[in-house]
């Protein structure tokens, strides 16, 4: 997995670089795992931050936008409620920002990509 992942030096997403399912800007990336297709970004946020709450889902943090469907970066992840995801794709503005987000704990420390540029340092967490 680690072999199709990219470092942007100017965002400091990791864009997932294999295949996806499907064509176009709105695209996600896949992978095997556990025996089935999943989505890359879920994929990573299980392995680098824990299971994903029953009721969640994994979307891109704000602000930097749901559109980069290919960054699997877990300091850009976010489990957030169906409700957020859908608002999230809208446009439109949080009702409740706070309680309806989960990130990577407040003081973990997760791996920086797997190649790249100076953005592969692990950062420290931090909790919203």
């Amino acid at each position: 997995m680690a072999g199709e992942i990219e470092a942007d030096p100017e965002s400091g997403c990791w864009l997932w670089t294999g295949s996806c399912n499907r064509d176009g800007p709105s695209r996600y990336g896949t992978v095997s795992y556990q025996r089935k297709t999943q989505l890359v970004h879920r994929v990573v946020f299980k392995l680098l931050v824990g299971e994903i709450p029953k009721g969640f889902q994994v979307s891109h943090a704000e602000p930097r936008g749901s559109h980069h469907t290919r960054c699997c970066n877990p300091h850009h992840l976010e489990a957030v409620t169906r409700e957020e995801a859908l608002r999230r794709r809208k446009g439109m503005r949080p009702q409740n920002p706070v309680s309806t987000r989960l990130r990577v704990p407040a003081g973990e420390h997760v791996p920086g990509p797997p190649r790249g540029s100076g953005s592969a340092k692990p950062a420290v967490a931090r909790r919203t």
